[in-house]
C-alpha cells in the first residue's frame, strides 16, 4: 500500500497581504472567492508528466502548500507542509459535471489549517482531460493560476 509522509517544516514569514486575506477568510468567508483557471488538454497528454510538472511547481514555491494557524497569543503563523500530494487531486466525472464541481470548489470555505491554498485537479471526462487550478487569494502575490503554469 502506498503511504505518504507529511512533515511540517519550520515557520515561514507571513506577509501583510496574507494576513489580510486570512483574516477576511475567517470573518467573512463569503467575500473570498478563489481564482480558477481551466484548460482542456490534448488527448495525447502524458498525465504522469503533467503531475511531475505540478509537483515541481509546488516544491519550488513552498507557499503553494502552506498552512496558516492562529496562535493563542494572537499571532498568525504560516508553515510549509512538505509534500506535493495535498495540492493535487485526480477525478473522473462526466463532462457536464465539471463546471458545477469546479464552481462549488471555488466558493467552498477554505480551512487554512488543513488545506493548501492551491488545488490542482486533473479531471478525466468522456471528452478528454482537463486541468483546473484553484487558487485562494492569499496567494495573489504569486500571480494568477495562469502565470503559475508558465
Amino acid at each position: 500500500m502506498l503511504q505518504f509522509h507529511t512533515e511540517v517544516l519550520p515557520e515561514l514569514p507571513v506577509t501583510p497581504h496574507e494576513e489580510t486575506y486570512w483574516l477576511l477568510q475567517q470573518q467573512q468567508p463569503e467575500q473570498v472567492v478563489k481564482r480558477v483557471a481551466q484548460w482542456q488538454l490534448d488527448d495525447e497528454i502524458d498525465i504522469s508528466l503533467l503531475a511531475l510538472s505540478l509537483e515541481s511547481l509546488i516544491r519550488a514555491q513552498p507557499d503553494l502548500n502552506a498552512r496558516y494557524c492562529f496562535s493563542e497569543e494572537g499571532e498568525l503563523y504560516k508553515f510549509r507542509v512538505d509534500g506535493w500530494y495535498p495540492c493535487l487531486e485526480f477525478r473522473r466525472m462526466a463532462a457536464r459535471d465539471v463546471t458545477p464541481a469546479v464552481r462549488a470548489l471555488q466558493y467552498e470555505p477554505w480551512d487554512s489549517v488543513r488545506q493548501p491554498p492551491l488545488k490542482a485537479l486533473i479531471i478525466n471526462t468522456e471528452h478528454g482531460v482537463e486541468l483546473v487550478l484553484i487558487q485562494h487569494p492569499v496567494l495573489d502575490m504569486h500571480g494568477s493560476p495562469e502565470t503559475l503554469m508558465t
